[in-house]
Parts: structure tokens; sequence; C-alpha cells
């Protein structure tokens, strides 16, 4: 997290490839919140690559703002609005480009970045919201809705953030239904430490066309831990191989920020292919402790092939995806949870300690050569869609927490190559 400077380079796009992870630069430039579009794991195609697919997207620092974008892969061109706020217009398009793997949307008339972002075309994208300290948008496909399905689990996890009392970490969540008519149940979540939140809401849900594509919306007032009379929505997008983002509010006062996911893995994951396997996606600290506020950094994972549990990578130096990116970051997840597939319940971060801020703490340590270093606890979840891995990772970030006093957490979100 000591580069932070923008890229200016850019360089030709290689031909698109179906579920091929690449990085697009996006024109978001506020808040983003509600979620995401819907569609079925494995059962129902994505539109094919060279159309325009749309994708609905949730924020990692709301819970009431929604985001759509639209990209065409062929005709390297995209569409993007916050629908609060462009009802009525249609938003801002323009041609990509593209640095390295990323896609490029360009600049603001102000010369301000729109944003970076990774897709999986039809399927899913990570977005950086504008330059290094801005926000993360996740979004999810919604060229349609889900086919069929009977009580099928998503593993979730939340965005990264600073200072609640209690942040939300990771939790399950059941869906059933089909056309139109949908039902979400087993509604699970979890602290970083495990601990139950209790959110056991059960609830109707419609899968209907709107300005996010298909997403799959609960009514006002779910059952379960909502409270009678006090409106609670639900947000879901679920793509075609099933990557999901989520968001909204289940009962007073508890707001589901960003949360991304995936459909749960019918067996164990075998962790040894995970960490065998290439990665591109953000690192992402709400609150970075050399800066006071959100740092948002592209990342690389895998170049050189992980041992045990434990896969090695870094940040792109001076934020530039077209160099060589670091090896300094350490990501063991540890045993897989015996009950859940795809869930890794004792995950570890190592990341340099270049400030020395972790010296003398319990969180501290020296790497082999006597460098030292930060050593962070979280969770994260594990699958493959599509037969592409996903990894998805929250971690507390004890420097920051000490810092405000609060509870502050570090994601990692991947995507395979």
């Amino acid at each position: 997290m000591d580069s932070l400077k923008i890229i200016t380079a850019l360089s030709e796009c290689p031909p698109p490839r179906k579920h091929a992870s690449r990085l697009v630069l996006l024109v978001l430039g506020a808040v983003a919140g509600l979620l995401a579009g819907c569609s079925a794991p494995g059962t129902t195609a994505p539109a094919p690559v060279g159309s325009t697919h749309t994708y609905a997207g949730v924020s990692s620092i709301s819970e009431s703002d929604s985001y759509v974008l639209k990209l065409n892969d062929t005709a390297m061109s995209f569409q993007y609005y916050d629908v609060a706020a462009e009802v009525n217009g249609p938003g801002s398009t323009g041609a990509t480009t593209t640095d390295g793997s990323y896609l490029n949307l360009g600049d603001d008339s102000s010369g301000q970045p729109y944003g970076m972002a990774l897709e999986i075309p039809g399927e899913a994208a990570l977005v950086r919201n504008g330059s290094l300290t801005g926000d993360m948008l996740f979004f999810a496909g919604t060229d349609d809705c889900p086919a069929a399905q009977k009580n099928t689990t998503y593993l979730y996890l939340a965005a990264a953030t600073s200072g609640f009392s209690v942040p939300q970490a990771y939790g399950t969540v059941q869906l059933s239904g089909s056309g139109s008519a949908w039902t979400i149940s087993a509604f699970d979540a979890y602290d970083i430490n495990g601990n139950s939140l209790s959110y056991p809401v059960s609830s109707s849900a419609v899968c209907a066309q709107s300005l996010l594509g298909y997403p799959i919306t609960s009514p006002a007032s779910p059952t379960g831990s909502a409270v009678s009379g006090v409106p609670g929505i639900v947000t879901l997008g679920i793509s075609p191989s099933g990557y999901l983002t989520l968001a909204g509010t289940i009962q007073p006062d508890t707001y589901i920020l960003g949360q991304v996911g995936v459909v749960q893995p019918s067996s164990a994951i075998t962790t040894s292919s995970v960490v065998a396997a290439k990665y591109l996606g953000f690192e992402y600290a709400p609150l970075e402790h050399n800066t006071g506020g959100a740092v948002s950094q592209m990342v690389s994972f895998g170049q050189t092939a992980g041992t045990g549990t434990t896969i090695t990578g870094g940040e792109f130096l001076l934020d530039d995806p077209t160099q060589t990116p670091n090896t300094d970051i350490a990501l063991n997840l540890g045993t897989q949870s015996a009950q859940t597939n795809g869930l890794f319940p004792a995950v570890t971060v190592t990341i340099p300690d270049s400030q020395n801020n972790c010296i003398g703490q319990s969180y501290g340590g020296k790497d082999a050569s006597g460098n030292p270093i930060c050593i962070f606890p979280g969770v994260a979840i594990v699958g493959n869609p599509g037969g592409q891995f996903v990894i998805y990772v929250v971690v507390s970030d004890l420097r920051s927490s000490a810092l405000i006093g609060a509870p502050s957490t570090l994601g990692l979100y991947l995507y395979q190559q």
C-alpha cells in the first residue's frame, strides 16, 4: 500500500475470451449501493460474447445506491450510470481502451479517472470507483433472470469496512424459485470471529426487468428478524454461473453494505489447485493507515505457484498493470470448513510493515529476511463458478483499528486468469 500513483500508460487489448478476466476502467464517481441482478448458476447461458452485457452494481460504502454498467467487448464501448441520478438520461457513454489486462474508460472533462474494473464477460465485474482513493463496486451479470433453482446455497462476503462496531464478515443465503417468483431463505450472517449476527430472514422475492437488468428483490417487509411495519429490502444479483452480489436492509438500522459471493461448491474445494492458479483483482482498504482514507489497488497473485495453503502476490508498481507486480503479500487460506464447502474461516494475510506500525504488537513479526511484517486474521470464501476459481477475503486490519479505536477490515477480491 506504499505505491499511491495513478497509471498513465495505455496499450492494446487482447481479443475477448469467454470467462476471461480483465480490467475495465469505469465511470463511477459517486457512492454506490444496492445491488445486482439475477441469473442462475450454470443454467441460463450468458449473452454471447460480442453483445452488450448488463451488470448491476453495489458499493462497499452504501446500501442505498445502485449502479448499472453496460459493456460491449466487440464494439469496445460502455454505458454507465447511477440509477437514482440518471433515470431520465443516458448517463455516461464512450469507447474503451486497454491498459495491460485492464479496460480503460478514460477520464472525465476535468481529467479525473473514471475507475478500473476486472470483467468476466456476462458474469461479473470488480470496479474501482475513480482513482486510487475510490471505493469498490461489485457487479453481477443481469442479462436475464435465473433459471429454476431449489434451495441453492450461496456464500457471500462483506466488503471491507471501517468504523462499524460489529462488522459483518460473511454468511450464506438460499434461493428457490423460477421465472419471476422467488424465495430468499436461510439468510445467515457472522462477524469476522465467527459469531452469529442472527439475521434469520425468510422472504418472498421477485425477479423483474428494471434499469438494473433483472435483479431479484425482496418485498418491503420480510419476515424473520425484520420488525413489523419497518421496511426491509434485500436485492440480489446472480449471474448465469453463480456470481452473487447483494445489499439492502433487513431490520431496523441493520444495513447490508456491498456483499460479493458465489454459489456454494457442491464438494470441498481442492486448496492445492486454488493456490496453484494465477489471479488478478483488487486490494481494498477503507481506511489506509498511512493516508487516513480509502485506497483501492490492483493486485496480482500466483505468478509464482503457491505452496501448501499459501499463495503470494502484491500490488503493481506505481499502480501500473503493465509492470511486474510485487510478491510481498502472502495469503494463507488455512483449513477449509468441514461443514461449509468453500469457506475458509482461519485465513491470514501477511503484508510488509514499512512504517513499523505492527512492531511490538501481537499481530507483528518478521519475514525470513528479518523485515517487519503485519499478520492479519480473517475469513475467505472460494468458489469455482464456470470452472474458474474466485477468492474473496476480508481480514482485520489491526493497524487501522488501532488508529481509530474501532474495527477496520481489509479486502482482497481475486478472479482466476
